[in-house]
């Protein structure tokens, strides 16, 4: 587990830990305003992020050494975002989250024009998040940002309606992430899409903005039979076909751990493992 897991954590991984998604850290004005901020940035930003990564991408190397190092540093001290595989997705609905709301993807509507309900506002206690976020979603579509269409899909769900709707994203291919709003709140689970996701449209142009989960995946190569369907469910590129062995294998140091290869392995020979501190630091290469 990383510093944050210790420092917030108790002994759990950050995102088990009841206490972070507490009624006191919701009620925080700035819990408030972060939100506002998220929905508003996302939405009107959107149609400007191709060009942002493409100017980080021309920077010099320097430039974006440092940017890096700024934003992992930044990850590192309050881990706004972490990926997470379906194990630990059960895990939160039956350990930790009492209360869902199904709630408009704000990425998905400043890529798209259509903010499908794709996210999930989640808690411990229910009342204060859930107004909050119905709140604000109300403010967004008063400013023009959201429309009526986006919030028809606003709906409370149970924890295990929410888990047989996360079940079906796994196999549509959608990548889960887990997120805080003013750390250490937590507040938001979505399932991502490369296209339209902020957070994986800049961490495929290289920029570091993402943590990985905390497993990773390796190829039983015994099971293996070669087909590589796997290869191209993979969204980070982490997965490549040895001819020469006739099988696949995962790169360690660009596996996030999200776990989608399996949804396509019909001989089930991608398994999860623990992330180990010898393990080699995560990364997706820079641009050329």
């Amino acid at each position: 587990m990383c510093d944050f897991c210790h420092q917030h954590g108790e002994g759990k991984v950050w995102y088990l830990q009841a206490r972070n998604y507490s009624r006191e850290l919701a009620s925080s004005p700035r819990v408030k305003q972060r939100l506002k901020h998220v929905i508003r940035t996302t939405v009107d930003g959107a149609p400007g992020f191709d060009r942002k990564i493409r100017a980080f991408q021309r920077a010099p190397r320097a430039v974006r050494w440092l940017v890096n190092a700024y934003t992992a540093a930044d990850l590192r001290r309050n881990h706004h975002g972490q990926v997470l595989p379906i194990e630990e997705v059960r895990r939160l609905f039956t350990e930790v989250v009492t209360s869902v709301t199904r709630v408009p993807c704000v990425c998905r509507k400043g890529a798209t024009g259509r903010g499908e309900a794709y996210c999930m506002a989640i808690t411990t206690t229910p009342g204060t998040w859930d107004e909050t976020c119905r709140q604000v979603l109300f403010e967004s579509l008063q400013e023009g940002r959201l429309d009526g269409a986006d919030l028809k899909g606003v709906e409370t769900l149970s924890p295990a309606e929410a888990l047989d709707l996360c079940e079906r994203f796994d196999r549509q291919g959608l990548v889960h992430t887990v997120w805080t709003f003013r750390s250490p709140f937590i507040g938001g689970l979505c399932h991502c899409e490369g296209r339209t996701c902020a957070a994986l449209r800049f961490l495929s142009g290289g920029l570091d903005v993402l943590s990985p989960a905390e497993t990773r995946m390796v190829v039983d190569s015994d099971l293996c039979a070669g087909c590589a369907e796997c290869v191209g469910r993979c969204p980070f590129g982490a997965l490549s076909f040895d001819a020469s062995k006739g099988g696949v294998s995962v790169d360690p140091r660009r596996c996030f751990g999200c776990g989608l290869c399996r949804t396509v392995c019909p001989e089930g020979a991608l398994l999860p493992v623990l992330r180990r501190p010898e393990d080699p630091p995560v990364f997706l290469p820079g641009p050329a």
